[in-house]
């Protein structure tokens, strides 16, 4: 556990005492390597190890196989590595750049980046990005359409949550978005783009529609609960509160980046009701919320404070996510199972 917290540390207290921007950049830079570094190399960590080895190891006509697949993505990734006559170490560093270009195009949009990627770390980046490789490349290419989303470049934030769902499709759920792409969210507007976007989402989604259904619905595999999900989730409630206070500074002072702040704000609001429909579809659900939610959190407590407070103010988001990290570590079998020793190549056993 201590090299979780180490990280964690690193990137809270460096993004509190930073302040000017071109430093920022630089050490923004400096941790999104240091991430691929620390998830890329990673050897047996990770619930989702073994099966992405196994994959990777299958006979190569498996692989071609599948690249007609709905989700292909993974096993272009495959296929690219195993062509060049790499090891399965950098298949995982490939993702891993993949998984944390996402990262450094969106911290590059808020005010305080380190932070938010503290903010993240337990949730996003180990929980997420370290096990479940698919969905957080999804996740990826649907924070790089932030600046599109934020620019009302339609058609671009559109094609990458789209290149997003050949990897994982539940990401097409959020296709609307790009359709309403600068504008705040109504009802009608919501509606509208839905309907827009369905015929795309039902044909990306193909067959797996049927079995997300039978998986998380009717549970037809047997019974599927996830009991982090309600805590994920009121993580996310608590990091978007501070909205209702900022919103009409945000506003005022970032009308472009404002939609989209406030359609994550609902959308975080809305989502409990999944927990009536399943709390694993929550569980995965909130993976796509907590980066927005932090983004949130980030850019409300910016605008609602005095410069001199701020500092002092994300260190409660911090907290927040420590206090999770350090209960997930010490109470959590998954934790002790998947990550506990951290493994790396570089140096076993770490």
């Amino acid at each position: 556990m201590i090299i979780y917290l180490t990280f964690f540390s690193a990137l809270g207290l460096l993004g509190i005492a930073t302040t000017p921007v071109n430093q920022r950049k630089w050490l923004l830079a400096v941790s999104c390597i240091a991430l691929i570094i620390f998830m890329g190399t990673r050897y047996k960590t990770g619930c989702d190890y073994l099966t992405y080895e196994i994959r990777f190891l299958r006979p190569l006509e498996f692989v071609t196989n599948n690249l007609s697949s709905s989700e292909p993505g993974i096993w272009w990734i495959v296929l690219i590595t195993r062509e060049l006559g790499l090891s399965y170490l950098w298949h995982n560093i490939l993702a891993t750049m993949l998984i944390v270009w996402g990262y450094f195009v969106f911290a590059s949009r808020t005010t305080m980046p380190l932070v938010f990627l503290a903010i993240i770390f337990p949730i996003v980046t180990i929980q997420l990005g370290m096990s479940g490789i698919r969905q957080a490349i999804a996740l990826s290419f649907l924070m790089v359409s932030l600046p599109a989303l934020v620019s009302r470049k339609r058609l671009m934030a559109a094609i990458l949550i789209i290149i997003g769902g050949l990897f994982h499709n539940s990401v097409l759920v959020f296709l609307p978005l790009a359709i309403i792409a600068g504008k705040p969210m109504n009802i009608f507007r919501a509606a509208f783009a839905v309907i827009v976007a369905m015929p795309i989402i039902m044909y990306g989604f193909g067959g797996r529609l049927d079995t997300y259904s039978d998986r998380y619905v009717e549970q037809i595999y047997g019974v599927m609960e996830s009991n982090g999900a309600l805590l994920r989730y009121a993580m996310c409630i608590l990091l978007v509160a501070p909205f209702i206070l900022a919103h009409k500074k945000l506003k005022s002072l970032h009308p472009s980046l404002y939609p989209i702040l406030q359609q994550f704000f609902i959308i975080t609001i809305l989502a409990g009701s999944l927990i009536f429909v399943s709390t694993v579809a929550l569980h995965r659900f909130v993976f796509y919320l907590f980066p927005f939610a932090a983004l949130i959190s980030v850019q409300s407590l910016d605008v609602i404070l005095p410069e001199n407070q701020r500092k002092l103010a994300v260190v409660l988001p911090i907290m927040l996510s420590l206090t999770y990290l350090v209960g997930w570590f010490l109470t959590s079998s998954h934790a002790d199972r998947c990550f506990v020793p951290y493994q790396t190549v570089i140096q076993p056993l770490f």
